[in-house]
């Protein structure tokens, strides 16, 4: 990601679960107030193309979280790392 980002190559991502009634397995996108840098749960997704800006690394608690910066529905939000890389697919992937 970082590296088609560094080329300034689009990275079109998605993500995509098969038990769309099962909340646990969203896809939180958080929205950033950028006075202070806080994260705020903006909207939960069962499967959604969209396109990745940017790394954004925050401290939370006692250790770094990695989101990535994303672009959808004409918005920017934040999704973390860690829960879309987890779900990586045939489904949930990257379009290179």
């Amino acid at each position: 990601i970082m590296d088609m980002l560094e080329r300034d190559i689009p990275v079109v991502a998605s993500y995509y679960i098969l038990n769309k009634f099962d909340e646990s397995n969203y896809l939180m996108l958080y929205s950033c107030d950028n006075e202070k840098n806080n994260m705020k749960e903006y909207q939960g997704i069962s499967s959604h193309y969209f396109n990745i800006t940017g790394i954004l690394k925050k401290y939370e608690g006692n250790k770094y979280v990695k989101y990535l910066k994303i672009s959808s529905w004409g918005n920017e939000f934040y999704v973390k790392y860690d829960k879309w890389y987890n779900k990586l697919s045939y489904f949930t992937n990257i379009l290179c």
